[in-house]
């Protein structure tokens, strides 16, 4: 949707695919937002709302997200598994291991 990406302000910083739930995550640090699209339909599933969100995986069928600001996010669909503040700030390098 246009409104999405005008928040995007013109940038993506990671993006990711998972092949178990055919979904694409991609975040703007700039824009502070996490889109996630089916790969099928293309249709947007969920806009996450995260300040300096830039890293991006999936692990299975968890999404994991890291922030500047420190934050690290696990979620499993709509339900969060774990959100940290380390005094790290990731950027957009992250892969599951």
């Amino acid at each position: 949707p246009g409104h999405l990406h005008q928040r995007l302000r013109g940038y993506i910083g990671s993006v990711a695919y998972s092949g178990k739930t055919r979904l694409v995550a991609a975040t703007s640090p700039r824009g502070g937002l996490l889109v996630m699209i089916d790969s099928k339909t293309g249709r947007l599933v969920e806009a996450i709302e995260e300040p300096d969100v830039c890293g991006v995986a999936f692990r299975g069928r968890q999404l994991v997200r890291t922030a500047g600001s420190g934050i690290v996010c696990v979620s499993d669909g709509e339900e969060m598994i774990k959100r940290r503040s380390h005094d790290e700030q990731w950027d957009n390098h992250l892969i599951p291991v």
